[in-house]
């Protein structure tokens, strides 16, 4: 189990809160990863014909495999196999990519970009023309006042917007997993080591470095990504160099400890021995936003540019 390498013999860990890091408390390795029913897909979830037969708790036997090979894989690479097998690098780039979409963060993501997204969609369905030709098929009509009311109700800022279900979270997170992974099984592997308990991790512990530009980056196009792997080891990973054990320094410990905080979700999670690592002031959350870039003329209408961008949360 990956957060046992942060823990002491007695199997504990102190897990500090992302909203205020001195409020912290210890908790064992077992209770800390307890979530019952989280990657559970209910029955009612699935069409009529995938039903029978269905396991509910399949994907969670399948989630705690696929991190027991990683175990094992993980101490491999710590054992001076860097640079990895071919077998290492599967099992480990698809660990890192599916914590990357396992959690509250990929679920609370998928809420913010279909809210955000939905707008939009609803006033392409729900156009003038798509009203009236509903209402001929139904043999009505309807007043222009009627038609705008339509549109008001379904495009305003009280508008329908999606659900998710259960099932839906499980799905889509195994799907992007499955995207992920080619980006960080591709990409160059560096084991960096530090001579000291040095690392931090969380419930997001893959960080990948935000670049300088209007658009965010993620595994496709990320400068690094950084994985703290145990309390002494990292993982970089990144888009040009060679492969190898590279001794680092407290500098880039800072750092990587940094983004690992800055990015979690609900917890930072350290040794018992190394709450003093935990950075003292934290950036911002993040949510996406829908921002107008720029617009063209198509015809007789003015058309707007739109780019979905995470962006700090304004408290």
């Amino acid at each position: 189990m990956y957060l046992r390498r942060f823990a002491d013999r007695s199997d504990q860990i102190v897990l500090a809160s992302r909203e205020d890091p001195s409020k912290q408390h210890r908790s064992s390795v077992v209770r800390a990863c307890r979530e019952g029913e989280y990657y559970a897909i209910p029955t009612e979830d699935l069409e009529e014909s995938a039903r029978p037969g269905h396991d509910p708790e399949g994907v969670e036997r399948l989630l705690s495999e696929i991190e027991g090979t990683a175990n094992l894989r993980l101490a491999e690479l710590l054992d001076g196999g860097c640079p990895p097998t071919p077998e290492v690098r599967f099992r480990l780039s698809l660990f890192f990519a599916l914590q990357m979409a396992r959690g509250e963060a990929f679920r609370r993501t998928m809420n913010e970009l279909a809210n955000a997204l939905a707008p939009s969609w609803l006033d392409g369905e729900f156009s003038e023309a798509n009203i009236r030709r509903r209402l001929a098929e139904r043999g009505e009509e309807g007043t222009q006042d009627f038609v705008n009311d339509v549109r008001a109700l379904v495009t305003g800022p009280n508008g329908p917007r999606p659900e998710w279900r259960q099932g839906n979270y499980v799905q889509q997170s195994l799907a992007v997993g499955l995207q992920f992974q080619e980006h960080l099984f591709t990409r160059t592997w560096r084991v960096l080591e530090f001579d000291t308990p040095s690392l931090i991790t969380s419930d997001q512990p893959v960080a990948v470095l935000a670049g300088d530009g209007p658009l965010p980056m993620g595994p496709a196009d990320a400068s690094a990504i950084w994985v703290p792997l145990d309390r002494q080891h990292a993982l970089a990973m990144t888009l040009t160099g060679s492969e190898g054990v590279v001794r680092s320094g407290n500098t880039r410990a800072r750092r990587i400890n940094q983004m690992v905080a800055d990015q979690a979700e609900r917890w930072i999670i350290c040794h018992p021995d190394d709450i003093a690592l935990i950075p003292e002031t934290l950036g911002p959350h993040t949510e996406w936003r829908d921002e107008t870039v720029g617009s063209y003329v198509g015809g007789d209408e003015v058309h707007e540019q739109h780019v979905l961008v995470p962006r700090p949360v304004v408290e």
